[in-house]
């Protein structure tokens, strides 16, 4: 089954947690723009975020494993926002977000900053 027709089935979602290592590598997560009631996403493993999700206005927590968002600043309810992995990069815009209650960066792997 097409991940994408899978996410877009569920708008009235608010709460998502998609654990992709078990299954393909390149997840295509675009549909998660359509879900505009979604306040929790938990994205473990393998799942690439688009480079800006501004489509999620109302998310209140982001929790992501490897890559984050190029940008929040259109997350303007985020309350928290944590990113594991091998990253040590603040996403841009994060300043803009006046309701951020608590952002955690937990390194793993192997790169340095």
């Amino acid at each position: 089954m097409h991940n994408g027709v899978l996410l877009s089935s569920f708008e009235l979602v608010r709460v998502l947690a998609i654990d992709t290592s078990q299954w393909i590598e390149n997840w295509y997560l675009e549909p998660l723009q359509k879900l505009v009631h979604l306040r929790y996403l938990r994205l473990s493993g393998h799942a690439k975020l688009p480079k800006e999700i501004p489509g999620l206005k109302f998310l209140q927590t982001l929790d992501v494993d490897d890559e984050p968002l190029t940008s929040v600043s259109s997350l303007t309810q985020l309350l928290c926002h944590r990113i594991r992995g091998i990253t040590w990069r603040v996403p841009d815009g994060i300043a803009k977000l006046t309701s951020l209650q608590e952002f955690e960066i937990v390194h793993r792997g192997e790169k340095e900053p």
